[in-house]
């Protein structure tokens, strides 16, 4: 096989299976509530992040991923317009104006803006609603 193979090699230091890695996100509501499987005590109580601004720092967005589109608007700017884009209020593109698919600053502000438009039109709901 090709593991036996792989381990009869000088060069080869360790070998080790791995469970395959995925994203988490649908826990994130009541893990960071209460800790509790199923427990979303905030949001119980109407505390869900409507119209709420938020800014954050890191590598980017993709403003075509699902969370972002928005058919009205092609790509935010730097002046601050709360009633333009659908999620993105202002962008300042500090080191890139993208981010790789599946990137970090895509993901992290994903969890942050909640509902996700796959046409850029209609909203499903999200983590962060």
């Amino acid at each position: 096989t090709l593991i036996a193979g792989l381990a009869v090699r000088q060069d080869v230091c360790g070998l080790e299976l791995s469970a395959d890695l995925g994203t988490n996100d649908f826990n994130a509501n009541w893990l960071v509530q209460s800790g509790v499987e199923g427990e979303t005590l905030l949001t119980d109580v109407g505390l869900d992040g409507a119209d709420q601004v938020v800014a954050l720092s890191d590598t980017g967005i993709d403003v075509r991923n699902c969370y972002f589109l928005d058919a009205d608007f092609e790509k935010p700017t730097e002046d601050l317009d709360t009633n333009g884009h659908r999620k993105i209020a202002q962008y300042w593109a500090y080191a890139d104006d993208t981010d790789e698919e599946l990137g970090h600053g895509t993901h992290v502000a994903a969890i942050i803006a909640g509902n996700k438009s796959p046409d850029g039109t209609f909203e499903e709901p999200g983590v962060a609603n």
